[in-house]
């Protein structure tokens, strides 16, 4: 994404119970390639899928009126996401998730909070 989507900037976050920025937005391609090599998450000391502070500092990033937001974890700590989903269409963010823990949930739970409909 972040090579087909050069004219894009791009931040990233990591999260478990709490969110940081691991990069501001940028459309520097390297320098966010470089990062996501350098990734390691034996180096996560945290454990936790909190979503909502992620999506909380997604949107303080950015004065765009819409934000759109890929996540990719493990699965989150919730049973449902409508707080997440209520967050997102509040705060105009626009979400994909990729989620590991899908393939024990039916398609209908894992899409539950993704994109708010427009």
């Amino acid at each position: 994404m972040v090579k087909s989507e050069q004219k894009s900037r791009f931040g990233v976050l990591g999260f478990t119970t709490n969110a940081i920025i691991l990069s501001p937005l940028t459309q520097d391609t390297q320098l966010l390639l470089h990062l996501f090599s350098a990734l390691d998450e034996k180096l996560i000391m945290t454990k936790g899928s909190s979503i909502m502070p992620a999506l909380h500092l997604a949107r303080k990033m950015s004065k765009s009126p819409s934000v759109s937001v890929v996540l990719l974890t493990d699965g989150g700590d919730e049973l449902n996401y409508e707080d997440e989903a209520r967050v997102c269409k509040e705060k105009q963010l626009r979400s994909k998730h990729h989620d590991d823990s899908d393939k024990n949930r039916s398609n209908s739970e894992a899409r539950k909070w993704g994109t708010p409909k427009r």
